[in-house]
């Protein structure tokens, strides 16, 4: 009987072994894929701010000068009354 309980308690020690090892398979296999997705995202952000530093002065992003005229006005606007804080 110890024997048989023995054998019993190795298939089952077995089978948790191979069941960590899919796990481990698993996880590694999605962490491989999100860190390509993530290195794509970032290539693809970076040719997207080369190509804007090319583009005119007009249409670049307005938030390189946050304090331009409209974002004074913006903030005159937004609290009336109030001195502009630098």
């Amino acid at each position: 009987m110890a024997r048989k309980a023995a054998i019993i308690q190795a298939e089952v020690r077995d089978a948790k072994a191979r069941l960590l090892a899919d796990d481990l398979l698993q996880a590694t296999q999605a962490l491989e894929s999100e860190l390509a997705d993530e290195q794509a995202m970032n290539e693809r952000r970076r040719a997207l701010e080369l190509g804007a530093g090319r583009l005119p002065g007009r249409l670049r992003s307005p938030l390189k000068k946050p304090y331009g005229r409209a974002y004074r006005d913006w903030r005159q606007r937004r609290r009336p009354g109030t001195p502009l804080r630098r």
